[in-house]
């Protein structure tokens, strides 16, 4: 994953004073969030280490599909704080939604010549698997719409629950879930 590659890269150690050095003078960014507790600290913990360089995001709490509507259809923010995050097991569609121009995930329609390239010549799905990597190195090297940071949920179940599966894109979907 694009994630992945860009921590296996030589970052440095934390530096707050160098980050703003590189930033200047920062910049504000607004991130739509979604309203529920687990999604809204998060995001103030991010608020808050962006604020050390001088960073302002700019929190907007409000239901998920309010969010996704705002973000992938209207395309009206600038970062999403919420479970979506790409279509894991599918190279080709997170490839689509990140990293093309018309992208569910990429608001501001940022893309690279190179990456819509090595998407427009993959035949395949294995060419495309083959292309996908080299479309994340880029995506790394530019470090755009890269997810920072992922929340994993862990479940232990019985054999009295029902109904515990997970969607095609790998989340857990605990929308039918019963008891026996």
């Amino acid at each position: 994953s694009v994630g992945t590659l860009i921590s296996q890269r030589s970052a440095g150690a934390y530096d707050p004073s160098r980050a703003k050095q590189l930033l200047g003078e920062g910049f504000e960014f607004t991130a739509l969030v979604w309203n529920n507790v687990a999604y809204v600290q998060l995001a103030e913990v991010l608020q808050a280490q962006f604020k050390q360089i001088g960073v302002t995001m700019v929190l907007r709490p409000m239901s998920a599909d309010q969010s996704l509507d705002l973000y992938q259809v209207k395309r009206s923010a600038d970062a999403l704080v919420s479970q979506i995050g790409g279509a894991a097991p599918n190279p080709a569609l997170t490839a689509q939604q990140n990293y093309l121009s018309d992208g569910l995930n990429n608001p501001g329609r940022l893309t690279d010549p190179r990456i819509e390239q090595l998407f427009a010549q993959a035949g395949t799905s294995q060419q495309l698997q083959d292309a996908f990597r080299e479309i994340a190195e880029y995506a790394a090297e530019d470090a755009y719409n890269v997810p920072i940071c992922d929340r994993r949920l862990h479940y232990a179940t019985t054999s009295q629950v029902q109904d515990f599966d997970q969607l095609l894109k790998g989340y857990d979907d605990i929308r039918v879930v019963g008891k026996s």
